[in-house]
């Protein structure tokens, strides 16, 4: 009966642990980047992929009264330097209404904007003018800065990269997600 018991209780919490963060225990830098990861709920109205930068989405949320502005909804603007930027998509493919992963932090592929969006090696990123893209940041009070540009352009698949066009014409580009704002002066 006792070895019963601690078999359901070891279940419960691996049961727990899987529900939990994506925030890794053990990390192997040289062959795989730490990515901390967070389940979310896609209120967007149409599938998100893989790369799309994602914003919190507190004002369409219909859960309960006490849970209200609180739940791990997500959507996309097409609002420049969001404030409410939660992260980018790593599944490849998230159904409308349906539960999938963002990355919060860590090194990851990103669908850039355009080269109008400026956006360089080195150069801090943020949600861009069109929906579930990621653009240059401008800075300013109460924006939000989704991480830094690791490169620009097309990276090669050999490096783990998709290629592509030689600009940044949406296509996908990795940086480094590490969340933050700048409030107001």
């Amino acid at each position: 009966m006792k070895k019963i018991f601690l078999f359901v209780f070891a279940l419960l919490l691996i049961a727990g642990v899987a529900q939990a963060a994506g925030i890794p225990t053990a990390v192997d830098p040289k062959n795989e980047p730490e990515v901390w990861t967070q389940e979310v709920y896609n209120n967007s109205g149409s599938a998100l992929t893989s790369g799309s930068v994602v914003i919190w989405d507190c004002s369409s949320d219909t859960t309960d009264s006490s849970y209200a502005y609180r739940t791990g909804w997500v959507t996309t603007t097409a609002t420049a330097d969001s404030p409410l930027v939660a992260g980018v998509v790593v599944d490849d493919s998230i159904a409308a209404s349906s539960q999938g992963t963002i990355a919060i932090y860590g090194p990851v592929y990103a669908l850039c904007n355009d080269s109008s969006d400026g956006v360089t090696v080195s150069t801090c990123v943020g949600t861009a003018a069109a929906a579930g893209r990621v653009g240059d940041s401008a800075g300013g009070a109460n924006t939000g800065i989704l991480g830094i540009a690791l490169a620009s352009g097309g990276v090669s698949p050999s490096y783990g990269g998709y290629g592509g066009q030689a600009g940044n014409d949406k296509i996908m580009i990795p940086i480094f997600v590490n969340i933050s704002h700048e409030a107001a002066a």
